[in-house]
C-alpha cells in the first residue's frame, strides 16, 4: 500500500501483512559482519550512520533485511528492533515511550556490546 492512512488502507501501519513480508525478508537475508561500536541511544525516525550500524547488527542477527539497512529508522528498524529486545528478554510490550520498547536505550545498547564483543573474541579465536 502506498497511500491513504493507517485507518483506511493500512498505509504507515505495521500490520499483519508488513509483519509477514519483514519475516520474509529477514529469513533471506545474509548476515552482515561485525559492526561499529553504537554510543548513543537511538529512537524512531532518526537518521544516519548510528542507525545504519544498528541494522546491519540486526542483520547479522537475522531480524533485519541487510538489503534494507538505509540509515533510516522507520517500521523495519523498529519492528526488528522490537523483536531483538523481546529474543533478549530486555523487555517485550509496552512501547518507545512507556517501556522502551522499540527505542534503543542503555539496557539494549548494553546487549549488543556483549553480543558484538562475544562475536569479535569468537572470530579472533
Amino acid at each position: 500500500v502506498c497511500s491513504g492512512g493507517p485507518g483506511t488502507t493500512g498505509w504507515g501501519h505495521v500490520g499483519p501483512a508488513t509483519l509477514a513480508k519483514i519475516d520474509e525478508l529477514a529469513a533471506s537475508s545474509v548476515s552482515a559482519p561485525s559492526v561499529g561500536a553504537l554510543t548513543q541511544p537511538i529512537a524512531w525516525t532518526e537518521r544516519g550512520s548510528e542507525v545504519k550500524n544498528l541494522q546491519d547488527f540486526l542483520a547479522a542477527q537475522g531480524i533485519f533485511p541487510a538489503n534494507l539497512a538505509t540509515g533510516y529508522f522507520g517500521p523495519l528498524t523498529l519492528r526488528a528492533v522490537q523483536t531483538f529486545q523481546c529474543r533478549e528478554n530486555i523487555v517485550c510490550s509496552g512501547g518507545p515511550g512507556t517501556t522502551g520498547w522499540g527505542h534503543v536505550g542503555p539496557a539494549t545498547l548494553a546487549k549488543i556490546d556483549e553480543l558484538e564483543s562475544a562475536s569479535s573474541t569468537a572470530a579472533g579465536q
